[in-house]
């Protein structure tokens, strides 16, 4: 938490300002507590300044706070994703995963700057397989 440590001006240095500007600068100011104190709810903020753990807000009852896209984000919430590793099929080679990648920057010993990647489903055997040429994986 912050602990504040704040001083009221003398009369002398009051300026008069209107309603609505007061109201607005009391708007902003309570949600700028929000923010600061991590996205408190305004009862607790409004409990804060009764209790005068806040000084120099004078908020109403009416007082509230604007729309806080942080507030809402923090609150949503997602279906979780499928388990991983779950296998599919029922037999081997019924589905195989395959990827093919190049080309690399730097060749091998061999002068090969591709591979491929074939994985099986069910029995996750995995073989990968070096190529010069992206048009060999019809060998391979």
């Amino acid at each position: 938490m912050y602990q504040l440590n704040c001083e009221t001006k003398p009369a002398d240095h009051s300026v008069s300002v209107t309603d609505a500007t007061l109201n607005d600068y009391k708007r902003r100011l309570l949600n700028l507590w929000h923010q600061r104190l991590g996205h408190l709810n305004v009862q607790q903020l409004k409990q804060a300044v009764k209790k005068c753990h806040i000084e120099g807000i004078d908020l109403s009852d009416s007082d509230g706070l604007d729309f806080c896209e942080g507030c809402v984000e923090g609150k949503m919430s997602r279906q979780p994703f499928k388990p991983v590793g779950v296998i599919k099929s029922t037999r081997k080679l019924k589905l195989v995963h395959s990827d093919i990648c190049g080309p690399m920057p730097t060749e091998s010993l061999n002068g090969k700057r591709y591979f491929v990647t074939f994985i099986d489903d069910y029995s996750r055997c995995v073989k990968v397989y070096f190529m010069k040429h992206k048009s060999d994986v019809t060998e391979v």
